[in-house]
């Protein structure tokens, strides 16, 4: 008997709550969506606006960005070299190649 009342009221709650959701359920999304826009703004709000570094923070990533940026001058003339013969071919005449379409 307590077992069947116990699992009547159980149900009874369970019919409310669910109602009460389906009711409500516009409210409780748009309670979720501000909380989550509020919670995003306050992030962006610590790690763009506030962000802070240490000096040493600052002077390691200084050290790696200039490890990354070393100029190579000797491929940079090579492939400037490369460039101007490629534009020389392209400007040649096309009478000094051979025809090999042509009949003899």
């Amino acid at each position: 008997m307590k077992l069947a009342n116990l699992k009547n009221k159980t149900k009874e709650k369970l019919d409310k709550i669910s109602t009460f959701l389906k009711e409500k359920s516009r409210w409780i999304l748009f309670f979720i969506f501000l909380f989550f826009m509020g919670y995003s703004a306050y992030l962006w709000n610590i790690y763009i606006y506030n962000s802070t570094w240490s000096e040493s923070r600052k002077q390691e990533y200084i050290n790696t960005k200039e490890k990354e940026a070393i100029f190579k001058k000797d491929k940079f003339r090579s492939v400037i070299d490369e460039t101007r013969n490629r534009k020389a071919n392209y400007q040649k005449n096309i009478e000094d190649v051979p025809n090999i379409f042509q009949f003899k």
